[in-house]
Protein backbone atom coordinates (compact mmCIF):
# COMPACT_ATOMS: atom_id res chain seq x y z
CA UNK A 1 0.00 0.00 0.00
CA UNK A 2 3.22 2.30 0.74
CA UNK A 3 4.54 1.87 -2.67
CA UNK A 4 1.20 2.41 -4.24
CA UNK A 5 0.25 5.68 -2.09
CA UNK A 6 3.71 7.10 -3.25
CA UNK A 7 3.11 6.11 -6.97
CA UNK A 8 6.44 4.18 -7.12
CA UNK A 9 6.27 2.41 -10.54
CA UNK A 10 7.96 -0.65 -8.75
CA UNK A 11 4.84 -1.49 -7.31
CA UNK A 12 3.74 -2.51 -10.40
CA UNK A 13 6.43 -4.84 -11.01
CA UNK A 14 6.01 -6.70 -7.40
CA UNK A 15 2.20 -6.88 -8.47
CA UNK A 16 3.31 -8.72 -11.64
CA UNK A 17 5.61 -11.02 -10.49
CA UNK A 18 3.46 -11.55 -7.43
CA UNK A 19 0.09 -12.65 -10.07
CA UNK A 20 3.37 -14.65 -12.32
CA UNK A 21 3.35 -16.92 -9.47
CA UNK A 22 0.13 -17.50 -8.43
CA UNK A 23 -1.01 -18.05 -11.56
CA UNK A 24 1.24 -20.44 -12.14
CA UNK A 25 0.86 -22.13 -8.65
CA UNK A 26 -2.68 -22.55 -9.72
CA UNK A 27 -2.09 -24.16 -12.97
CA UNK A 28 -0.02 -26.76 -11.52
CA UNK A 29 -2.65 -27.39 -8.66
CA UNK A 30 -5.42 -27.60 -11.04
CA UNK A 31 -6.90 -25.03 -10.76
CA UNK A 32 -7.80 -22.91 -14.53
CA UNK A 33 -10.01 -21.28 -13.48
CA UNK A 34 -8.17 -19.18 -10.93
CA UNK A 35 -5.57 -19.20 -13.36
CA UNK A 36 -7.46 -17.14 -15.68
CA UNK A 37 -8.42 -14.57 -12.91
CA UNK A 38 -4.97 -14.17 -12.38
CA UNK A 39 -3.73 -13.67 -16.38
CA UNK A 40 -6.65 -11.13 -16.18
CA UNK A 41 -4.58 -9.44 -12.94
CA UNK A 42 -1.49 -9.31 -14.91
CA UNK A 43 -3.38 -7.47 -17.82
CA UNK A 44 -4.70 -4.83 -15.02
CA UNK A 45 -1.17 -4.70 -13.49
CA UNK A 46 0.65 -3.78 -17.57
CA UNK A 47 -2.12 -1.14 -17.95
CA UNK A 48 -1.35 0.22 -14.44
CA UNK A 49 2.31 0.20 -14.67
CA UNK A 50 1.75 1.53 -18.61
CA UNK A 51 -0.27 4.34 -17.22
CA UNK A 52 1.57 5.27 -14.51
CA UNK A 53 4.54 5.18 -16.57
CA UNK A 54 2.65 7.43 -18.98
CA UNK A 55 1.53 10.44 -16.02
CA UNK A 56 4.93 10.13 -14.42
CA UNK A 57 6.79 10.78 -17.73
CA UNK A 58 4.36 13.59 -18.66
CA UNK A 59 4.68 14.77 -14.93
CA UNK A 60 8.78 15.08 -15.85
CA UNK A 61 8.00 16.61 -19.41
CA UNK A 62 5.75 19.44 -17.50
CA UNK A 63 8.64 20.26 -15.00
CA UNK A 64 11.68 20.28 -17.61
CA UNK A 65 9.92 23.40 -19.54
Amino acid sequence: MWMAVRKLLENWYIWLLADIIATGAYIVKGIELYAILYCVYIGMALAGLAAWRASLLSRQQLQAV
